[in-house]
């Protein structure tokens, strides 16, 4: 019988992780189409939304099968998903929680946050973002709230992917890599670094659509960016924080002074890492969409993830979309009903 193919958002995802829960499976590993070997193992606690997730393989593994992974590509999935974090995360979260409390009615300075597309390619909006939200929920985040900067130069350079996968490629990448994936899948797609420029675009919409951020016009290149960030916390009397990967952007900011933090990707052993439900949903959606697609195995059974697949559209990009490959019927029936009911319920005018 063909499988059910279900396209979801990581929030969506989450009723595969209440399918298993449903059904005792509380363990699952993870494959990516490069190799031979399960990439990632996740536990799931049997009484409480809470999860502990462990490399299999060291990231050189990947990158060696694959030379389109020239990054520590399986700990950037980890940052992105929030399940690691990067160096001065601390610093940084703390620092938004003051921001946060700033009263503008009795003359303190507002601010706001910025990020360079380094940045924004790694989901550090998304991550901060919803862990701003929980600690909000939990009464631990006061005040007006968090305002972002977006600076025209810095998107104008997230809008660099264009290179695509062809049937030619494909059929090579079929034989060399002969596991479980199907490639063709891919045909015009974006490939590997360019899917990390599309992600980091849409943390730009995602931040505008917010209806918390202002937008500065610049040229592309650090020193305009970052002239332009000066040039606005100056004409309008605010503070702006801005967040890097760059060691050079970090020092051309401080000599501006504007306050900035450098994240740092840390190195990441074999040890277990523990989670929260959430951020495995967004870990197995930035996993699909880096890798091109992931396995989730668990007994005798799987689930196939695309994070691209054959007529994935401008809508299924900016809604953050994965493609579920489903041949359990029960689970495809459970997917296909909650997923129309969740979308049902966001149209809805109450």
């Amino acid at each position: 019988m063909p499988a059910d193919e279900i396209n979801v958002s990581p929030r969506e995802l989450m009723i595969v992780m209440n399918y298993l829960h449903s059904r005792s499976i509380y363990e699952f590993q993870i494959k990516v189409p490069w190799i031979a070997r399960s990439a990632l193992f996740v536990r799931l606690d049997a009484d409480n939304a809470t999860a502990h997730v462990r490399k299999l393989v060291e990231d050189r593994t990947i990158k060696k099968a694959h030379k389109m992974f020239d990054n520590p590509i399986l700990t950037i999935c980890l940052l992105m998903a929030g399940i690691v974090h990067p160096s001065n995360w601390d610093a940084v979260f703390s620092e938004l929680t003051t921001i946060a409390r700033r009263d503008a009615t009795k003359g303190e300075r507002p601010a706001l946050i910025t990020f360079d597309t380094v940045a924004l390619i790694r989901r550090y909006y998304s991550v901060l973002n919803m862990e701003l939200e929980t600690a909000q929920l939990q009464g631990q985040l006061k005040g007006w709230g968090i305002k972002y900067l977006v600076v025209s130069g810095v998107v104008s350079e997230l809008t660099k992917y264009d290179s695509k996968y062809r049937p030619s490629g494909l059929e090579k990448l079929s034989h060399k890599f002969n596991y479980w994936c199907d490639f063709m899948k891919f045909n015009n797609q974006l490939e590997t670094k360019d899917r990390m420029f599309r992600m980091g675009a849409v943390e730009v919409k995602k931040m505008i659509n917010s209806g918390t951020a202002v937008k500065v016009q610049s040229e592309q290149k650090d020193e305009n960016i970052i002239n332009a960030i000066s040039d606005y916390s100056c004409q309008q009397q605010v503070d702006v924080l801005a967040i890097s990967e760059d060691s050079d952007f970090i020092s051309r900011c401080a000599d501006l002074g504007i306050t900035s933090f450098r994240f740092d990707i840390p190195k990441i052993s074999s040890n277990w890492v523990t989670t929260s439900w959430r951020n495995v949903c967004q870990l197995l959606y930035a996993t699909a969409v880096l890798m091109g697609a992931i396995r989730l195995e668990w007994e005798n059974d799987h689930l196939d993830i695309y994070g691209i697949w054959l007529g994935k559209k401008d809508e299924h990009w900016n809604s953050e979309n994965v493609q579920l490959v489903i041949s359990d019927k029960d689970l495809a029936f459970s997917t296909r009903l909650l997923v129309n009911v969740n979308r049902g319920l966001n149209k809805s005018p109450f």
